[in-house]
């Protein structure tokens, strides 16, 4: 086992007094350059044992020997933070990419948002939205649904038709799924003819109703 691999098992059983040595003298040693190649597993045993600080600070540490490795170790802790639920954290190394002049890829982004969908308020959660929005990339069929599902559990219908519609009702590259979501925004609310209404346009747009498309109408129907 070399170096760089030992430091990160001594991570991941939690003896991190002997990880940081070993960190420290690889930092400054030869074997710099080995380092940011274990990262990934090194910032997600960070993660999961609870050492959120750590993170940001092995990012920098590599950054600043290497600026080339920075355009993958950010959007590596934003993942990782925000999986976590360290939302303000997330913010750090978000601000620190734009400090660096690094740009928001389209998974740091969907990160981001799917972050502030699984552990922020619907406010906060469509606040990091509008930021993605603003770079002109799309969200995935991942970040949809965990969008979706926040709304959801929190029963804001209205505010889950106005979503779906503003990502794009007509692209391809999402299926039905935008559809079906616009459709249970009125069928959960029970607004039969925004329901018949939207189903007649998501037909004349080209998209063919599926069986979950089908059973949203039943269901709504069903308790008229």
């Amino acid at each position: 086992m070399d170096a760089a691999a030992l430091m990160v098992a001594r991570t991941e059983a939690g003896d991190f007094a002997e990880a940081r040595s070993l960190w420290a003298q690889l930092l400054h040693s030869s074997a710099a350059p080995c380092l940011p190649a274990a990262a990934p597993r090194l910032l997600q045993a960070y993660a999961r044992l609870g050492r959120f600080d750590e993170i940001l600070l092995a990012v920098r540490e590599l950054s600043a020997r290497d600026r080339g490795a920075a355009r993958a170790l950010y959007p590596l802790a934003v993942s990782c933070l925000g999986a976590a639920g360290e939302l303000a954290r997330m913010e750090d190394a978000v601000l620190e990419m734009g400090r660096l002049g690094l740009r928001v890829d389209a998974a740091t982004g969907d990160a981001f948002v799917r972050a502030y969908a699984a552990a922020g308020t619907i406010p906060q959660m469509e606040a990091a939205y509008r930021r993605h929005k603003k770079t002109g990339l799309l969200i995935t069929r991942g970040v949809i649904r965990a969008v979706a599902s926040a709304y959801i559990s929190q029963q804001k219908y209205y505010r889950l038709g106005a979503f779906v519609a503003d990502a794009g009702l007509r692209r391809r590259d999402a299926g039905n799924l935008l559809w079906n979501l616009y459709l249970l925004s009125f069928a959960a609310n029970f607004k039969m003819k925004s329901l018949q209404r939207a189903f007649l346009e998501m037909v004349a747009a080209g998209f063919r109703p599926d069986l979950t498309t089908f059973n949203i109408r039943a269901a709504a129907f069903s308790k008229m």
